[in-house]
């Protein structure tokens, strides 16, 4: 009984990572389309599999990037510098942030209003989580802080695109 249960986990641990996934629909979400990247650390490489080669080691979570294309379980991406590479599925979310995109900071309002009391001023790069957004506005959390930045001070969402 026991010879049948070891062989049995061994036949799992051995043959069905090998199972072979390349006729799966990739994906049936939009492109191009924003998403984040999700550890502290991601590849991104010259193609869609770990055989090419690093262009770039993101090392910043939640950094927002655009997939511009997919092969199977791969995402072609790029940050807000055009920079990018393939990078896998399993390292990006679809949780959205943006980054501030300024030479100067920009101010973090109480309300979707530049009449508004200005509770922070965010520093231009800084990644904020897009919570909602509007027609000119969106509301970000960063750290603490929750309010609204017009929408242009923002990469990482498309101009008409709504967020709630």
């Amino acid at each position: 009984m026991l010879n049948k249960i070891f062989h049995a986990i061994l036949f799992i641990v051995l043959v069905l990572p090998s199972v072979s996934y390349a006729d799966v629909d990739p994906s049936t979400l939009p492109l191009p389309r924003f998403v984040s990247i999700s550890p502290g650390e991601a590849n991104a490489r010259s193609g869609p599999s770990t055989k090419y080669p690093i262009l770039w080691v993101y090392q910043h979570r939640h950094l927002p990037v655009e997939v511009t294309n997919q092969y199977e379980h791969w995402r072609k991406v790029r940050d807000m510098d055009g920079q990018g590479g393939w990078i896998h599925k399993s390292l990006l979310s679809g949780e959205r942030y943006g980054i501030i995109n300024s030479s100067r900071p920009v101010s973090l309002h109480k309300n979707a209003d530049e009449s508004e009391e200005i509770l922070a001023m965010i520093e231009p790069r800084v990644v904020v989580k897009l919570l909602e957004c509007q027609e000119n506005w969106c509301k970000v959390q960063k750290a603490d802080f929750y309010g609204w930045i017009k929408r242009n001070f923002i990469w990482g969402i498309y101009q008409n695109e709504q967020i709630n």
